[in-house]
């Protein structure tokens, strides 16, 4: 069985879904729950000329979401308590990686396939194989990438966010 790679990269996740646009909870997959995880804090992720095959594999930690970094204690522990705004438990700014194998229902063949994710800070960038499919820079907004005709539908697919 052939296995598709899609790489998408963000500092967390807060909630994230596969679905077809404007359908019902029946047309869409709940993409919480456990996922591969790994921090990049040097930014390995990109060698030239595609994607870094380091990490086309297994990643080697793993987190339970919807959640965030700090929940893990990714990062580095805080000294500061500010009064005037909230303070990260862990402070981490940089790329870090998510993974998780999905099987897409047969039924969905042909459909527009929309991946959304909330609470992005703040850039996601999607890969499929070794080939970027698509890049949000948003802050306020979710992130929504089309992965129309590049998830195979019955079998399973390796989704790297």
């Amino acid at each position: 069985m052939s296995k598709q790679f899609v790489k998408l990269l963000l500092l967390s996740i807060a909630f994230a879904t596969l679905s077809i646009p404007f359908a019902t909870a029946q047309n869409s997959i709940d993409l919480s729950g456990k996922w591969g995880f790994q921090l990049d804090p040097m930014d390995f992720r990109i060698q030239v000329g595609g994607l870094d095959f380091r990490h086309a594999t297994q990643l080697q930690d793993s987190i339970l979401l919807p959640a965030i970094t700090d929940d893990y204690e990714h990062g580095f522990k805080s000294p500061y308590k500010y009064i005037y705004r909230l303070t990260r438990a862990y402070e981490y700014m940089g790329p870090a990686w998510y993974q998780k194998y999905i099987i897409i229902p047969q039924e969905w063949e042909g459909k527009r396939l929309i991946l959304n994710m909330e609470r992005c800070h703040w850039l996601s960038t999607v890969y499929i194989g070794s080939k970027a499919a698509g890049k949000t820079d948003y802050i306020s907004v979710p992130h929504r990438h089309d992965l129309t005709g590049r998830l195979t539908p019955g079998k399973e697919n390796n989704m790297y966010v």
